[in-house]
């Protein structure tokens, strides 16, 4: 196989993409490589790097020219990385990297930070680009995210099992103090004082004691003529008065999506429903008391 072979066999396994020092590792000489470059049409993406005819200029193609421009002195980060892990759905231009504190390399498009220590463990290579690790993303995030970005955030990378409270905070503790820490701190707290799941359901069940009507003994599933409506995690079926339980999983955009349509096919079928939280089951327990009672006082019961 001869170099331009090579070139393009190279280019298959970088999103159809090429960068100019590529090309002369491959022997080909720079004063060959730009009349092949105007004679097939080669896109060219950032300054020495290109897309070959044929090929589509996906988002992550576009991440990977700034990856292969920057030869290895940097990693893609913040809002960039969130986006190849999958934390976010979507990619945020201009992209961004970060670099050693006295590298001076400059990509256009690309907003370049330095990073004043990278830990063991810092970098990673993913869908063939080098980016921070998990945990050293969801801190660089803080630079640029809200709490409550950052608290979505730890509980998408807990779904995908990317990351823990306890693995971001062991980055964060050995790290100098960086932009956002604070808010990162905050959002961590936040999702540390949520109980799991069944550890809510269980308090809500035994504040429920105090009143003289016991709740279904289980979840009840609710459906329709269409089938499955609901599952609630505590339900007086017979007043159709519903407790649903918040745990760290509803802080997901997707699944605060999907918990609004479930609760709306819900109100449709005249179920009452008090919603409940951890800081409402843990430090209002009486407000969580008063809510269900009158819940159930609207729907007919007397004590």
């Amino acid at each position: 196989m001869d170099a331009w072979g090579l070139l393009a066999r190279t280019a298959e396994a970088q999103h159809g993409l090429v960068a100019a020092w590529q090309v002369e590792e491959l022997g080909i000489a720079r004063q060959h490589l730009v009349p092949r470059v105007a004679e097939q049409g080669w896109h060219r993406v950032v300054r020495g790097v290109y897309l070959l005819p044929g090929t589509a200029l996906t988002p992550l193609a576009r991440i990977k020219a700034v990856d292969l421009a920057m030869r290895g002195r940097g990693l893609a980060s913040h809002r960039t990385a969130a986006f190849l892990w999958g934390l976010r759905k979507q990619l945020v231009r201009p992209m961004e990297f970060v670099v050693p504190p006295h590298c001076t390399v400059r990509v256009q498009g690309t907003h370049i930070r330095r990073l004043a220590r990278l830990l063991d463990g810092d970098g990673a290579y993913h869908a063939g680009v080098a980016l921070t690790a998990p945990a050293r993303t969801i801190c660089t995030l803080s630079a640029v995210s809200s709490v409550a970005e950052l608290v979505d955030d730890l509980a998408v990378g807990h779904r995908l099992r990317l990351v823990t409270p306890a693995s971001v905070r062991r980055v964060m503790d050995a790290s100098a103090r960086f932009a956002g820490s604070g808010r990162l701190r905050e959002a961590l707290e936040r999702v540390d004082r949520q109980l799991n799941h069944s550890q809510l359901e269980r308090l809500g069940r035994q504040l429920l004691g105090a009143i003289p009507l016991a709740p279904h003994p289980r979840p009840f599933v609710v459906t329709d003529e269409s089938g499955f409506v609901a599952e609630i995690d505590i339900a007086f079926p017979d007043y159709r008065v519903g407790v649903p339980i918040d745990g760290p999983h509803h802080f997901e955009p997707d699944q605060k999506r999907a918990d609004d349509d479930q609760r709306h096919r819900l109100h449709l079928l005249d179920w009452l429903l008090v919603p409940a939280d951890e800081m409402r089951l843990e430090q209002q327990p009486q407000v969580f008391l008063r809510q269900v009672t009158q819940a159930l006082k609207k729907k007919g019961w007397s004590p």
